[in-house]
Order: structure tokens, then sequence, then C-alpha cells
């Protein structure tokens, strides 16, 4: 039997939700010129597998970064390299206290369908 805590094969469905994610991360960037709400896709992360949510948000980190030293000409210095490693670090670690906070919530019976 199975039950909704149990993670699923996606298939196809998983790098296809990533790449979507990220592509959208590189219009942010474009757009509000480093605008990337890393926030908020660490909420859609800790719906992910362990694995596939912190692939999502290094991977929109690491889009974020290249879109903005290609693109947006950020500059070179260790000024610049230091906040965009802090952006970084502030993804993984809002990605791991979202997965936290969402554990518990994971637990609650599911409300009745109609």
């Amino acid at each position: 039997m199975s039950t909704d805590l149990e993670p699923r094969p996606l298939g196809w469905r998983e790098p296809t939700w990533l790449l979507i994610l990220v592509a959208a991360s590189v219009a942010f960037t474009l757009a509000f010129a480093c605008g990337t709400p890393f926030a908020a896709f660490a909420a859609v992360a800790c719906l992910m597998p362990r694995r596939a949510a912190y692939t999502l948000v290094g991977g929109v980190w690491l889009a974020n970064q290249a879109a903005g030293f290609a693109f947006l000409h950020y500059p070179w210095t260790a000024d610049c390299l230091t906040w965009g490693a802090v952006f970084g670090l502030t993804a993984v670690l809002s990605t791991l206290a979202a997965r936290l906070a969402a554990r518990p919530l994971a637990k609650l019976p599911a409300p009745a369908r109609q």
C-alpha cells in the first residue's frame, strides 16, 4: 500500500519541471536585474524529493549568476563574488528550512474529497 509520504518516480516530469523553473529564474534575473526570488523557489523545492529540491535551488542560483555575469555585466570583484556566494548559501538554507517546516504538515490527514 502506497502513502502520500513515499517518494514516487516522476520519470521525465522531474527534469522538465526543473528546467522550466530554472528558465523562469533566468527570466526574473534578466527582467528585474538580480530580482530572483530564491525563497519562493525554495518553497516550491520543498515539495520535491530532496535531491531534486537541492538541484533546483542550485540550478536557479547558478543560472542567476551566469545570466548576471554574462548579460548584466556584474563586476568581477571580491564583493560581488562574495554576495553571489551568500545568495547561494541563502538559497540552500531556505530550502532546508522549507523542508523542515513542511515535514510536520505532510503528516496531517488529507482533506476528504467530495
